[in-house]
């Protein structure tokens, strides 16, 4: 048997791909070479909608599927050799909650020997890391007199967030995914870009406006520990950051992760520099069945970034709902309520002074 050489590829695009070939030998219908050249590969999200595979075959082909499940479809099985192939990859919605793949075999049709096996595969959570198919929050409302609304496309990404409290408005944010793979945040005061990827998460590590903006750095990275920080600046001076050190956690993938501490820090409309540190204990409810991060409603809507809540840096989602975070001036404790789908029904959160916040959920019907 020959000896080949294969190299897989899979990239995702967010716009409307077609099947295209380039003639990379000429026109010589005579060759004799066969075989297939090819590139890396990327795993989608289980909200990304358009892939496409790419390699270079040398000689006449055909594609076949060898096994696994039913979420991808190819359009185009088989071609002529000496070109160079992008080949449009369609993609279900994964709603299984579990990692899948299926398994094709790209062979050579004049020689049977030379042939190549690959498979495709789908993580189970969407690019923001909530539960593929986990239901999609409508409102929350809270005690305090806060309200939040969230609108969002056929690819379970929120277009619209608004927060109230008492009448006054906090956040009005209108997003939108352009087809040059460009994320435009409209915030009411200035538009914020960046490129997006696969998952429709910030493909860069700042979402931009020229005086706005919201970035994520990384602090470290070892083997025992990682911290990054997220900086949501914004053009009158005022932010709101997070830093979050976890302690020999995984980050590929559908792994899970929570943060052992977080630093959450906040300037005010008056200049105000506000810092609570925090050493944080989690639940046993998941954090991921809902599309928000509901952690983030731990020191009230006037403290949040809206950014952070939308889940646009998929690692700041820690994987399971916080139950206590620690402070030199106390004890911040938090109880939640799921559905039978474990999306979070009611936040109840109780501060050192003693004050109490509940939220209560209203989710979009399937």
């Amino acid at each position: 048997m020959k000896k080949v050489f294969v190299f897989l590829s899979v990239l995702v695009l967010a716009t409307t791909l077609f099947t295209s070939c380039d003639n990379l030998l000429g026109d010589n219908e005579g060759t004799t070479q066969h075989g297939f050249m090819n590139f890396e590969n990327e795993i989608v999200y289980a909200n990304t909608p358009k892939s496409f595979i790419s390699f270079v075959a040398l000689g006449n082909w055909t594609i076949t599927k060898r096994g696994g499940d039913d979420w991808c479809t190819l359009d185009l099985m088989k071609g002529k050799g000496s070109y160079w192939y992008y080949i449009k990859t369609s993609c279900q919605p994964n709603t299984t909650g579990k990692y899948r793949g299926t398994e094709y075999e790209l062979r050579d049709i004049d020689d049977t020997d030379i042939y190549a096996r690959f498979s495709l595969y789908q993580y189970a959570t969407r690019g923001d890391g909530s539960i593929g198919g986990s239901p999609l929050l409508q409102k929350v409302t809270g005690s305090d007199g806060c309200e939040m609304t969230f609108e969002y496309d056929n690819n379970d990404c929120v277009t619209r967030f608004v927060a109230t409290k008492n009448g006054t408005t906090l956040h009005n944010l209108t997003i939108t995914y352009a087809s040059d793979s460009v994320i435009h945040v409209n915030n009411g005061y200035s538009t914020l870009k960046a490129k997006y990827d696969l998952g429709f998460q910030m493909a860069e590590s700042k979402l931009c406006a020229p005086s706005d903006t919201f970035s994520v750095s990384l602090q470290y990275d070892t083997y025992a520990f990682t911290a990054f920080t997220l900086m949501d600046k914004r053009a009158n001076g005022q932010y709101v950051g997070q830093s979050m050190m976890f302690h020999e956690q995984k980050f590929t993938g559908d792994n899970e992760h929570c943060a052992d501490s977080l630093k959450w820090q906040r300037k005010d409309g008056e200049g105000k520099v506000t810092t609570w540190k925090m050493a944080l204990k989690h639940s046993d409810n998941d954090n991921r069945y809902q599309s928000i991060d509901v952690n983030q409603l731990l020191l009230g809507v006037e403290n949040l970034s809206p950014y952070n809540l939308l889940c646009f840096f998929r690692h700041s989602r820690d994987s399971k709902i916080v139950s206590e975070a620690s402070t030199t001036e106390g004890k911040y404790i938090v109880n939640s309520t799921v559905n039978r789908d474990k999306s979070v029904k009611q936040l109840d959160v109780t501060s050192p002074d003693g004050t109490s916040v509940t939220y209560t959920f209203t989710y979009f019907e399937d």
